[in-house]
């Protein structure tokens, strides 16, 4: 499950990027589009919170995603390989442009995952049957960390900003059940 999925990633001998990217999905379980436009100027390590912008978003609105310890390890690991690159994971072939889909679902595919077993998309999936079941956090505080539609537009725009703290702490239990497997 899970588990041989995250052991797979950490030996995963392919690209840096490629590698941390997938963490990055696992942790923050964003669509995958996110995490390979991911720039820096988009990460505050002080706040430990990354803002997507809304031009990014399928939703079209800006999203924050609280960001835990170990991502932030991550991402300084990812600092020092990135280099100049405006973007957390450059490709292979040009630190100016950011990493393709193809990496991503080829390095899943070089792990030994078929199509049926699993997709970049499949964290999202795999955060929310867990949180739903294990975590305690009400349903809209989960729906809300998936950027899903929960309630009116009015209730929306306000939710975003609402449940920051508890999307904080949501993350961070997703990060430590992570960690503990």
């Amino acid at each position: 499950g899970i588990k041989n999925l995250l052991t797979s990633i950490e030996e995963y001998k392919g690209e840096l990027s490629t590698k941390y990217s997938l963490l990055l999905l696992a942790y923050t379980f964003v669509r995958s589009i996110n995490v390979r436009l991911a720039e820096w100027s988009e990460i505050d390590f002080h706040a430990k919170l990354w803002s997507i912008p809304a031009k990014k978003m399928k939703t079209r609105n800006d999203f924050i995603v609280p960001l835990s310890d170990t991502v932030i390890n991550f991402l300084e690991d990812m600092q020092q390989y990135s280099g100049d690159s405006p973007y957390l994971f450059p490709s292979t072939k040009s630190k100016s442009t950011p990493l393709s889909d193809g990496a991503l679902l080829g390095a899943i595919r070089r792990m030994g995952y078929t199509k049926e077993e699993f997709t970049p998309h499949g964290f999202r999936a795999m955060f929310s049957t867990n949180a739903h079941q294990k975590s305690g956090f009400k349903g809209e505080i989960i729906e809300t960390q998936l950027a899903h539609s929960v309630g009116t537009a009015v209730s929306q725009a306000y939710n975003r900003s609402e449940y920051l703290k508890e999307r904080v702490e949501l993350v961070q239990w997703w990060s430590d059940y992570l960690d503990n497997l």
